[in-house]
């Protein structure tokens, strides 16, 4: 026997197929949506570039760390390009993983400012393509004897310059390098002039006769021995006459 569905039974079934196949494409387009999210649209920020080793201590550089905004499948040391800037600095090998990656780096010869570019891996775009850092290197000091101390003073005149001699050249030493302790002569620093190994150190205030002692601070890539001297330095008093 044969039983026929009434309309209405019909229109029923055809409003819950509809509301199905609406159910399913919203469904279907919010996990596409969510799936898109989650596998991210390939874009990558190149967020930080930070270089260890530094200037005071002196240390010389040897790791590069890069930071990104999103893991980054099949990233390599071949992504990676250093332009060294006249620092001579080489790229190694790249370990870590998102977000954080490792580059070794051998070579350096000087320290300065690099720049570290990283290229695209397939369906990634990264940006920026570079950032740049400084790095840093070890400089063993060149040891300079404080050789000699001597004053200009005579037996008419005021003390009125030093004379110091090293027994290597010394460049970028200066006044601030130089401390005097007077010992109660009132000696006080002036200009330094001369270069290599002999300088002068001109000298004011001196109120009485007596020993003072100069120290020398190592300028950079150099270190000073002894680190100070004593001399003798005079007093002769200027009389007017009335």
């Amino acid at each position: 026997m044969n039983k026929t569905m009434n309309p209405v039974s019909k229109n029923r079934i055809a409003l819950f197929c509809g509301a199905l196949a609406l159910i399913f494409a919203v469904f279907s387009f919010a996990g596409c949506d969510l799936l898109e999210e989650y596998h991210g649209d390939g874009s990558v920020t190149f967020l930080t570039l930070a270089a260890n080793g530094s200037a005071a201590p002196d240390i010389t550089t040897t790791r590069l760390t890069l930071t990104f905004s999103e893991p980054i499948t099949g990233l390599t040391a071949s992504h990676i390009t250093i332009t060294a800037n006249g620092t001579g600095t080489t790229k190694g090998a790249l370990t870590g993983s998102w977000p954080t990656y490792q580059l070794t780096v051998t070579g350096i010869t000087s320290g300065g400012v690099i720049t570290v570019a990283v290229s695209n891996p397939p369906g990634y775009t990264i940006t920026p393509a570079s950032k740049t850092v400084a790095v840093f290197k070890y400089t063993t000091p060149t040891v300079v004897a404080f050789n000699t101390l001597t004053a200009n003073d005579s037996a008419s005149a005021t003390t009125t310059t030093l004379t110091l001699t090293f027994s290597e050249p010394i460049t970028g030493l200066t006044a601030s390098h130089i401390t005097i302790i007077p010992n109660g002569t009132g000696t006080t620093k002036g200009v330094l002039t001369g270069s290599g190994t002999t300088y002068q150190l001109t000298v004011t205030g001196i109120t009485s006769d007596g020993t003072i002692t100069v120290a020398v601070s190592n300028p950079p890539g150099y270190t000073i021995t002894p680190a100070s001297k004593t001399v003798a330095v005079k007093y002769i008093p200027v009389y007017t006459a009335t």
